[in-house]
């Protein structure tokens, strides 16, 4: 199994992606493998989310549905 792959991007991604890497102190491959690393799919969100529920229905003894997690407030979005 090869251990590399090349990925195609404009010039202007590139560019800024080297900047990126190189303000970091990193190299190119090790950014993209990172901002890789960092990016969770569908599963894996929908998993992290349904052990947070778990935990505070816990936390807080109640019942709390999902519905209600879902009409509260978006703890997430930009202030």
């Amino acid at each position: 199994m090869r251990e590399t792959a090349s990925i195609r991007v404009s010039w202007q991604t590139r560019d800024h992606l080297a900047q990126v890497a190189k303000d970091r102190g990193v190299t190119v491959r090790q950014l993209v493998e990172q901002l890789a690393a960092d990016q969770l799919t569908l599963e894996q969100a929908a998993e992290r989310m349904a052990a947070v529920r778990k935990d505070l229905r816990e936390r807080m003894g109640g019942t709390l549905g999902d519905e209600q997690f879902v009409k509260g407030p978006d703890v997430l979005a930009p202030p």
